[in-house]
């Protein structure tokens, strides 16, 4: 993909669909969730990815006995939307789930009905296909992760003001003493700036990798933010499951593979495969 038309964080909130739920248990309503995700295009096949806790986060609440009164994908992230309400969607439907979970890996996946897909690309949201994770170009010269942040933003029963920031991150290659290592997981550290004190909301958002190419910088999915160090930013730290495998085991799922998966998510025929891609 190519990141020099426009500033940084247009070019990639352009990519980022948060999602935004109101739940309600014995006629009362709970302060609203939301959570950082972005859209992924997988052979054709059109779903939002996040980090898998925050849909365990929700599980959880279910458990508890709140239910879900209304859910909203915030499609108005990018420079270029031409409507600003929120998309009503079947969160349940969606068949929230967390591939790979076997390895202790925090993806979580929402996979989306031709209708709520078309909507967004209409609304001028970007997916991230293949090409953004099966190129090879080498080592990358700067990576950003971007997100809503919880600081800054303000969400209500009513509405909901949400900030999209990039923050420039520094690999670091040995696992920091906050987190537990986990296979397949990277670890940065985010530059510090004045307008980022806490990364809460940031789960879930999407990390891109960028390299300059041929007269132009090049960008790609590197992976997806999961955690934050506990004393960000005096340890400003983030742990991050890699966009591969992943991204390869849901080409394979889309090709007919992993049959087991399938009957795990109620053999709901998640990939249809008839959204038409985006210019």
């Amino acid at each position: 993909m190519n990141g020099t038309e426009r500033p940084i964080i247009d070019t990639f909130s352009r990519h980022i669909v948060p999602i935004y739920l109101l739940l309600e248990k014995d006629g009362e309503p709970k302060h609203p969730v939301w959570f950082t995700a972005f859209l992924l295009r997988v052979r054709g096949n059109y779903l939002l990815a996040t980090a898998g806790h925050c849909l365990d986060d929700v599980e959880t609440m279910e458990r508890k006995g709140w239910k879900i009164t209304k859910a909203r994908l915030m499609d108005a992230l990018s420079f270029d939307a031409k409507f600003l309400d929120p998309i009503p969607f079947d969160y349940h439907l969606s068949m929230p789930c967390r591939p790979l979970k076997q390895d202790e890996n925090d993806y979580g996946l929402l996979i989306l009905s031709d209708l709520t897909a078309a909507a967004l690309l209409a609304n001028q949201v970007l997916p991230i296909s293949e090409a953004a994770w099966e190129c090879d170009m080498g080592e990358p010269e700067l990576y950003f992760v971007t997100g809503i942040l919880g600081v800054g933003s303000t969400v209500t029963l009513e509405r909901a003001h949400l900030k999209a920031v990039s923050a420039l991150v520094q690999h670091v290659p040995e696992c920091p003493p906050c987190f537990n290592h986990v296979v397949l997981r990277w670890y940065g550290k985010v530059v510090p700036t004045d307008q980022i004190k806490s990364l809460e909301g940031m789960s879930g958002g999407p990390v891109f990798a960028m390299k300059y190419v041929n007269g132009r910088y090049k960008y790609w999915l590197h992976g997806i933010q999961s955690a934050q160090s506990p004393r960000f930013p005096m340890e400003p730290y983030i742990a991050v499951n890699l966009a591969q495998p992943m991204a390869a085991f849901l080409a394979e799922v889309a090709e007919g593979k992993h049959a087991d998966w399938l009957e795990a998510t109620e053999d709901k025929k998640p990939f249809s495969g008839s959204v038409p891609v985006s210019k």
